[in-house]
């Protein structure tokens, strides 16, 4: 198997089950590597994968702003390190809750339900605001996106 397949598969069915991360993290990793991994060259090694280079060029082709751009990246340098970090073998565990924080059992059927179909996306607004919009989910249709789009722009504030 080349680097990119073992990348992908890491990506996509080792590191949700790992612990290393949260779940919506790794759902947002995976849905960054299922936009970008056209471009990841398979007879490269990774650890000379240019992650600039890879995602300037799938913002040029999909037409995807810089400010998304940059989020991908980040995202892309995340999964290669957790990638790296798992074929050498120096991988930490993700730390969890303190024990006086209770979990909600609904909170954790409706993750548990959620986690393989939805993903949280950020959103650089401005310096300093990024938005999250949760539970998005991976078949988020056009008609739905354009929903989203309405409902927020009503929220906007009209500037004189």
């Amino acid at each position: 198997m080349n680097d990119k397949n073992e990348f992908i598969d890491f990506i996509v069915n080792t590191l949700p089950s790992l612990d290393v991360i949260s779940l919506t993290t790794a759902n947002n990793l995976r849905v960054v590597l299922n936009r970008v991994k056209g471009y990841i060259p398979e007879s490269i090694p990774y650890t000379s994968w240019s992650i600039d280079s890879i995602v300037d060029i799938f913002a040029k082709n999909e037409n995807i702003s810089d400010s998304a751009a940059a989020g991908y990246k980040t995202r892309f340098r995340s999964a290669l390190s957790k990638f790296d970090g798992y074929k050498n073998g120096n991988l930490s565990k993700l730390s969890k809750l303190p024990k006086n924080k209770v979990a909600n059992s609904t909170n954790l059927v409706t993750q548990a339900l959620n986690r393989h179909n939805t993903f949280a996306l950020p959103i650089p607004l401005r310096e300093g605001l990024i938005l999250n919009i949760g539970n998005l989910p991976l078949d988020l249709t056009e008609d739905e996106a354009e929903k989203i789009t309405r409902i927020i722009k009503s929220y906007a504030v009209i500037k004189d």
